[in-house]
């Protein structure tokens, strides 16, 4: 049995944005200035392999980030279970699709952001209304429970049979 909690949250990103120029990737630089991070982020200045292989032509949004490794160790776990029985459950933060960026700014919290972050993540969590439009479930079963899975899914899931 595999469990994953927000574990596509520590995976690297390529974040993208859409510019006047073209998309372009964000990419993070080190900041001279005598602030107290001494990171920075920069828009490349050409198009990098990422804009050029994970865009769409047709995407229509401003900002885009997308996780090459997730899709291979989504593949690798649908392998093991699928050779060695078992099954998997993971749960992701999601969003709404109103904001373009999940990729957390860890260089503006502060005591003050951080309480605040945590009463609104356990509100997230206990509040009816959110619960179920703010979190992600993926899971994984093997071949030979199919049948039983279309009779009876799992309730809040679909089946996907790609």
């Amino acid at each position: 049995m595999f469990l994953a909690h927000e574990f596509f949250d520590v995976l690297p990103i390529h974040k993208i944005r859409r510019t006047k120029e073209g998309w372009r990737e964000v990419l993070i630089d080190i900041d001279e200035d005598d602030g107290p991070h001494h990171l920075r982020y920069v828009l490349s200045r050409t198009p990098t392999p990422a804009t050029k292989i994970y865009i769409q032509p047709e995407d229509t949004r401003d900002e885009i980030e997308v996780c090459p490794d997730a899709a291979v160790y989504c593949g690798e776990l649908a392998n093991r279970i699928e050779e060695d029985g078992g099954i998997a459950l993971i749960m992701d933060y999601g969003h709404d699709n109103k904001t373009t960026s999940t990729f957390r700014n860890l260089l503006k919290q502060c005591k003050q952001e951080e309480r605040k972050f945590l009463i609104s993540g356990y509100k997230m969590l206990v509040e009816k209304e959110q619960m179920g439009e703010r979190f992600k479930f993926l899971a994984f079963f093997p071949a030979v429970v199919k049948d039983f899975l279309i009779k009876y899914p799992p309730a809040g899931f679909y089946m996907n049979n790609e």
